[in-house]
Formats: C-alpha cells, structure tokens, sequence
C-alpha cells in the first residue's frame, strides 16, 4: 500500500512541475514576443484605390510607391494593386511621406495631385493611424502619330520627331520638348505616353538629311555644289517659325492620327571664325562645336574645326539668335569656350572663341554649433552669369575628413558658393577668400591661381512652420511654401527655403539661415527668377508674411494662399 500512495505522489509531482514550467515558458513568450495589437499601436497603416478618372475601372498592375521624407537615402516601399484596384501598406512608422503612383499608359500622379499636375502633397501619419480610402484618378495618356514627308511627298526617314510645350513666364517664354521619337522606314512616327496639354509637333531632320537635294536641285549634284537651302526643323503641318505652326489640344486618352508634317526647306547661312586656344599643349589638339538657339535648345548643326589653323566653319545656321560653345576634346582641364551671334540674312565671319585653362579651388570649412563636420558635406559653385552650362554640372567637391576640399576644373566666371550635406538644420554661415565676403560679393574666378577658400559651417539655424488656409478658411492641401530673403539678399539662391503641405494644411522649413524674410503660399510652384525680378514681385510684397530668423529660433506662422496664373 506503501508503495502505491508514493507512486501516485511521484506522478502528481511530475505533473505539477511540467504545468509549471509550462506556464514560465508561456510568459516568456509573452515578454519576448509583443502581439500584434502592440504593432498596431506602434505604426500605421495605408491603403486605398486606383481608378481610370472619369470612370469607376479599377486599375490593376499600378505601382504605387511611399517614400519617407527623412529617409536620406530616399528607399521606397512598393505596392501593386491588384484586380480590384486596391493596395495597402502595413507596419508604416510615424513620419512625413510622399505617395506616388505610376501605370504604364497613364498619366502618373502624386497624393494630393488634381489632373492639371497641381496641389501634390505630404502625407503624415501618427501611430496606429489607419488611413484608408485614398483614392488616385489617373489619366489615361494621349497618342500622337502621322507621317514625315518631303516637298514631292515622298517618305523621310530617320527624322527626329518631337512633341513641344512653351509657356510664357514673366514674358520670357521658355520651351519644353517632351517626348522624341525617330521615324520608320516608311516616315512614320509615334508619340505615346502624352499628358494631356497643349502641344507643338516638330520635325527635326538631322545634317546629312538637311543636304538632301530636292528634285530643282538635282542638277548640281553632278558638279559638286551643294543646294542652295537645306531641309528646316517644321512644326506641324509645315511651318518652320512657331507662331505659324498649328497645337494639338490633347485630352485624356486622346489618339490624333493622320498628323502628317511636310519638311520645309529654308535658306541657311554659315557661322566662320576661329578658337584661340590659351592652354598649354593646343597643337594637334582636337576640339568639338556645339551651338544652342536663344531658348537653350540644341542646334542640329554641322561643325568643322581645322586641325592647323583652329579655323571653324558651321554650315546650316536657320536665321536667329545662338551661343556657339567650343571645347577640347576629351580635355577636362580646359574650360569651353563660347560667343554669342545673331544670324539675321548673311553669312558671318570672324567670330572669336577663347579656350582658358580650369582654375582648381582649395579651401578648409570649420564646423560651428556641432562637435564634427557632417559626413557627406559637399561645397559647390552656383553660376550668376550663364544661363546654362557645357561643364557637364555645378562645380562641386566633396570636404574631407580634415575639413579640406578641392575644386577642381573651375571655369572662369562669377558664381555663388553654397554646401549642402544630411545635416537638414546646417546652413553655410560664412565664405571668405583673403578677407572678402564671398557670400556677399560672389566668388570671382579668372585665371588658374587663387587664395584658399574659408568656410564656417553653422547647425545653429532656425525653424519655421505653421499652417496655410485657403480663402474659405480650410487647409491649403499641397500648397507651395517660399521663404524669399529680403533685399539686398534676394540674389543669394542659398537663402531661399521651400516646403510643401500635408493633408492638415501644415508645413515645416528646417535649415533657415539667421535673417530676414517674407513667406508666401502658392496653390502651384514657381520658380526661383520669379522672385528676383522686381516687377514680379512689387504686387506680391504686401501679400507676404513678414518674419524675422535668430540663431537656433523658431517662428510659427498663419499663412493664406495666394491664388496666382503661373503662365
């Protein structure tokens, strides 16, 4: 009996220790593994539809990115919808994003975006918001298509096919060349994947075609003389100036066929002149020609520079104004050169191009307000006289580990100095060059020698946010936030400061160097020049919010939108 009762205890036993180690590994668990109502306290959630606009198809197949602002490395998170036109994202940390959706054929579009491109906004989520229902109406793309032709209506093939937009701001008009495409054997072209809009179609043959003989012509082949005019870039139907030229107003899903575009042949005129060259080792060398009409759009020209003499001669040249820009070959020291000409009804001669030799610019910057320079700090040269440039980008270096940092293959010019790194508070505070204030009066390079460069690089800027309400008082989704320095500082691109709104109207400016300022809120962007030309802004000024930056300051401000034709 003995024997039993203490096999029974033994089992009873057993079986207490196993229930309780049972329960120490269950709350373990618990503490080691939190649940998911704990995630969803932690993060938020994003999910929503896209549809064709005007209509209620669902799209499936579109890519549907969220990118975090912060996020230096700009990664981005990526959803497809499905049949049904849906995508979610799960798990999203608390922060600012931008949302961005793309299907091929459609007009891709942003969070906040109306079908005219305007109003794109940030997205900024708490924990455990779940933000559901977004929808995206995305427009479906238009096509453009004809034929290129000559004067005797036969094919022209491999003409280069372009669908241009120009719009007028502040009455410089500017031009935009939005898609290219070359035509088949037979001379037809394509254009697809146009956004709605207005649109100019030109047809750009390039120089060999150019010297193709038309059938009055054909006599002075045999002899060796070439036609007297050459094949024109003609804008549909045959219009070589613009303002003769026929628009296609394209909507949504719009397929305009038929848009055949006859070549027209123009009288062209040639460009003769000469390179100095003033770098070492200029026998036997090399040199390239490229030229740019007034509106900065390339030239399809011919260029010759011969080898002896650095003589050039430009055949083809339409009437106008042009930048004809010649550089080394393969020559990275040595900056273009370039003249300015206008070609009205003759040939021109004696044009003179001057090649100099790059200057290379070292400096030190000394970090203010934080204990080490920022990793990635890069020191680059801002152009304030060209309007464009043959340098390939802004001269530029990156600030070693001492602090030091070499330009190099600076061309000669006037230009502002700026930095930029990860730091988002960090702003160039101080630029010097044997005494001068380079941020006040511009860094002037000529010749290949220079003093070092002095920069005082500051984290002790200050902070600007607030909120922008529309007229009837609700918030400005997407608005386009500017701080514009005030005079005389207006020139200085560095100071300028932008920002753009969430779905609650606000914004945040980090970085804002100490000074002064007028903030504006615009329903669309405008650009830089807008605000350093005097008469555009002289109806602007009393529709600013005046405010005023201290170092390591804050100011908060109410802003209304401004309603303004960008055009």
């Amino acid at each position: 009996m003995y024997t039993f009762f203490r096999r029974i205890a033994i089992s009873v036993a057993v079986a207490l220790l196993l229930v309780l180690f049972a329960l120490r590994v269950s709350a373990r668990k618990q503490q080691s593994v939190p649940s998911s109502s704990d995630d969803d306290k932690q993060t938020a959630s994003v999910e929503g539809t896209v549809v064709r606009a005007g209509t209620d198809e669902r799209l499936r197949k579109a890519q549907v990115m969220l990118s975090r602002r912060d996020d230096k490395d700009r990664k981005s998170r990526v959803a497809v919808t499905g049949t049904d036109g849906k995508f979610m994202f799960k798990g999203v940390a608390p922060g600012s994003y931008d949302i961005y959706v793309d299907h091929d054929g459609y007009v891709a579009r942003s969070y906040g975006e109306d079908s005219e491109g305007k109003g794109a906004a940030i997205l900024t989520l708490v924990a455990a918001q779940k933000m559901g229902d977004l929808i995206f109406r995305l427009q479906k793309c238009g096509v453009i298509s004809g034929q290129v032709v000559d004067e005797d209506g036969d094919p022209m093939p491999g003409i280069s096919v372009e669908a241009v937009q120009r719009t007028t701001r502040r009455g410089k008009i500017s031009e935009s060349r939005r898609f290219s495409f070359q035509t088949n054997d037979l001379g037809e072209y394509r254009l697809f994947d146009l956004p709605p809009g207005q649109y100019f179609v030109r047809a750009i043959p390039d120089y060999m075609r150019r010297m193709r003989p038309s059938a009055d012509d054909l006599g002075n082949v045999e002899t060796g003389t070439k036609a007297a005019t050459d094949y024109a870039p003609t804008y549909f139907p045959n219009a070589t100036d613009i303002s003769r030229a026929s628009t296609v107003q394209l909507k949504s899903g719009d397929d305009f066929s038929s848009m055949d575009i006859m070549l027209v042949r123009s009288r062209t005129y040639k460009i003769r002149g000469h390179i100095t060259d003033l770098t070492e080792g200029s026998i036997g060398t090399q040199y390239s020609l490229v030229v740019f009409s007034e509106n900065q759009q390339p030239v399809n020209v011919q260029g010759i520079v011969y080898p002896k003499s650095h003589d050039f001669e430009i055949s083809g040249i339409p009437p106008g104004q042009f930048t004809v820009f010649a550089n080394r070959s393969n020559e990275k020291g040595a900056a273009p050169g370039l003249a300015k000409v206008e070609v009205i009804d003759a040939d021109l001669g004696s044009v003179n191009i001057v090649i100099k030799r790059r200057s290379d610019i070292r400096g030190r910057v000394v970090m203010e307000g934080k204990a080490a320079l920022p990793k990635y700090l890069r020191i680059f040269l801002r152009s304030t006289e060209s309007d464009f440039s043959m340098s390939g980008g802004l001269p530029q270096a990156r600030v070693k580990q001492d602090g030091t940092f070499d330009l190099e293959n600076v061309g000669d010019g006037f230009y502002e100095v700026d930095a930029s790194s990860e730091c988002d508070e960090c702003y160039l505070k101080s630029a010097k060059m044997n005494g001068l204030d380079l941020l006040e009066k511009g860094l002037q390079v000529s010749g290949e020698g220079s003093q070092p460069v002095e920069l005082l690089y500051s984290s002790r800027s200050g902070n600007v946010d607030g909120v922008v309400a529309k007229s009837d008082e609700l918030p400005a989704v997407g608005a386009k936030v500017l701080l514009v320095p005030d005079p005389p500082d207006r020139e200085r691109m560095a100071l300028y400061r932008n920002a753009v709104t969430d779905q609650f109207g606000h914004f945040t400016i980090r970085g804002v160097a100490p000074g002064k300022y007028n903030a504006f809120a615009f329903a669309t962007a405008l650009g830089f020049d807008d605000f350093t030309d005097p008469e555009f802004m002289q109806p602007l000024e009393s529709k600013g919010e005046s405010v005023s930056i201290e170092e390591n300051g804050k100011q908060t401000l109410q802003l209304k939108l401004i309603e303004i034709d960008s055009k």
